[in-house]
């Protein structure tokens, strides 16, 4: 076994493994916050249930006051405040759920504001649902690990989609940028859905989850997964040079020299791009029967020899064949891990510029 964790260790600092260093730093992450699973199900609600609730925790210590008489009083004003919360909440969860959403007022007029809605109205059911499993459960809610990690879910989704929409707004809403934030509303509200579905089918009292369930959805199962389609569309925009991905990667560092492999598959793409339209090109003349297909090994000198393509256009795609292959090769080490060597060895080594792909910041702005 030894020997297999020595591997990793060295995969982990070979110079062309991209995730290496950050497989690295997943126990550091562990050993300071603890396990995903704990932070999960027991800090992100059960942690922070009493604190953030605007009642509980006043109400809480109002029974520690030494004043028994003033005690009473602020505990009963408390108690009242609090039973008056849960019941706004309780029916503005269910008229939003029979409008679905479509009176709630939102800061935007634009096709976002869908999305704005629909979280309002989660948030008002996630409200209710925390009052709900904090009153029936109390001090038992942090050993229902279940429990407190759907929460925490339905808590984390909001958050995640509230940041996008957010973020969104920002950079300016630009409708190129729409795709991502449906995808990522979609998929938040859907994770939403499924985790409330999951609190309520296991409620201790079927009955009342029951009647919260059809509170909270009368009309059943609203949301969908984003679909295959938004998500290829989504997955091309990435693959090329746009203002969306220029936006998206904005703030993340991206070397511009070949001796990183992230600035190695920057300069890949680059290059795979420039050489696709002459690639095309190539693939129709074979069709026509204007150039045979084989040996490939010769394709692109017999293209040139024909004249369906120019030496320099031909020079682009076999930059595009370098540096993909640069990319997609591996460290590799000798038998007893002593010797550590790059396998690629063609010219691309010594190219160390690359055609930045994401724009400066004056260009951005």
């Amino acid at each position: 076994m030894q020997w297999i964790y020595k591997a990793v260790l060295l995969y982990a600092w070979a110079h062309r493994n991209i995730i290496g260093r950050i497989y690295q730093s997943i126990p550091i992450s562990i050993t300071v916050e603890g396990a995903n699973i704990l932070t999960r199900s027991l800090i992100i609600f059960g942690q922070g249930a009493m604190r953030c609730h605007p009642n509980i925790l006043k109400i809480v210590n109002s029974t520690q006051m030494e004043n028994r008489q003033e005690a009473v009083k602020i505990f009963d004003r408390l108690l009242f405040k609090q039973m008056v919360f849960v019941s706004s909440n309780l029916v503005r969860t269910f008229i939003t759920g029979l409008t679905n959403a479509r009176f709630i007022v939102t800061p935007v007029k634009t096709r976002e504001k869908k999305y704005y809605q629909q979280l309002s109205r989660m948030s008002s059911a996630f409200a209710l649902l925390s009052d709900v499993f904090i009153t029936s459960l109390g001090s038992e809610l942090k050993r229902k690990e279940k429990v407190s990690g759907r929460l925490g879910d339905i808590l984390s989704e909001l958050y995640i989609a509230s940041s996008v929409l957010k973020h969104y707004q920002n950079q300016g809403e630009h409708p190129q940028d729409y795709d991502l934030l449906q995808w990522s509303c979609e998929s938040s509200l859907y994770n939403i859905e499924s985790s409330i579905e999951g609190l309520l089918q296991n409620y201790p009292v079927k009955a009342v989850g029951w009647i919260l369930k059809k509170i909270i959805f009368p009309y059943g199962k609203q949301f969908k997964k984003s679909s295959d389609k938004l998500g290829t569309k989504i997955a091309r925009k990435l693959l090329e040079p746009c203002p969306t991905r220029f936006r998206l990667t904005h703030d993340i560092f991206i070397p511009h020299t070949t001796s990183d492999q992230l600035g190695r598959i920057e300069s890949a793409l680059t290059r795979v791009i420039a050489a696709e339209p002459i690639e095309k090109f190539i693939r129709e003349s074979i069709k026509k029967k204007q150039l045979s297909k084989t040996p490939p090994s010769t394709l692109l000198e017999r293209a040139v020899i024909n004249r369906i393509i120019t030496p320099e256009q031909a020079n682009i795609v076999k930059a595009a064949d370098i540096a993909r292959h640069d990319v997609i090769m591996v460290d590799e080490f000798s038998a007893d891990f002593k010797v550590h060597y790059d396998p690629v060895t063609s010219p691309l080594d010594n190219d160390d510029t690359v055609v930045p792909l994401n724009p400066t910041h004056d260009q951005l702005s």
